[in-house]
């Protein structure tokens, strides 16, 4: 199946779960801010974030301090 697949298969499993939850809202409109703001109160604690390593961050500072090499010369 793959990566691609297992986050395919996510994807739909929580619109799943967001259509079965709006079914018990009377008003949608409303429940589906509920939702939202439910499943936005996980996303901003996920702590897997933290662990992703930032090598933006230290290729950047390799570079400002004159360390990296030229990879590029004619």
């Amino acid at each position: 199946m793959g990566m691609r697949g297992m986050f395919r298969m996510r994807v739909e499993f929580r619109y799943a779960v967001m259509v079965l939850a709006l079914s018990h809202f009377d008003d949608k409109a409303i429940g589906l801010q509920q939702i939202v703001l439910f499943l936005q109160s996980f996303s901003a604690i996920n702590p897997g974030d933290f662990l992703i390593p930032d090598t933006a961050r230290e290729r950047r500072n390799r570079f400002d301090t004159g360390s990296e090499a030229t990879t590029l010369t004619e």
